[in-house]
C-alpha cells in the first residue's frame, strides 16, 4: 500500500504542475490574433477535458475501488504522456 500512497502523491504533485503549463496555453491564446486564439482556445480546453480525467483517475486511487491500483497507474501515465506532447506542441507552436 506505501507503494500506491506514494504513486498517488507523486500524481497529485505532477497534476498541480500541468495546471501551470496549462495557464500557460491560455496566456498564449489571450495573446494571439483572432485566427490564433481560436486555435489556442480549443487546445486548451482539449487540455483541461484531458486535465479532468487526470484528476479522476488520480482521486480513483485514494477509494478502495475495484480496479487494481497497477491498472490505473498506466492509464494515468498515458494520459499524463499525451498531455505533456499536447502542452509542448501548443506551447512551442509560433
Amino acid at each position: 500500500m506505501k507503494e500506491k500512497e506514494k504513486y498517488r502523491e507523486d500524481a497529485e504533485a505532477r497534476l498541480r504542475e500541468l495546471e501551470g503549463e496549462i495557464e500557460r496555453v491560455r496566456g498564449k491564446a489571450e495573446s494571439g490574433g483572432q485566427g490564433e486564439q481560436r486555435e489556442y482556445e480549443i487546445r486548451r480546453e482539449a487540455l483541461e477535458k484531458g486535465y479532468e480525467d487526470l484528476r479522476m483517475r488520480i482521486c480513483a486511487l485514494k477509494e478502495n475501488a475495484d480496479t487494481p491500483w497497477e491498472k490505473i497507474r498506466g492509464e494515468i501515465e498515458n494520459i499524463w504522456s499525451e498531455l505533456k506532447h499536447s502542452i509542448t506542441m501548443a506551447i512551442e507552436r509560433k
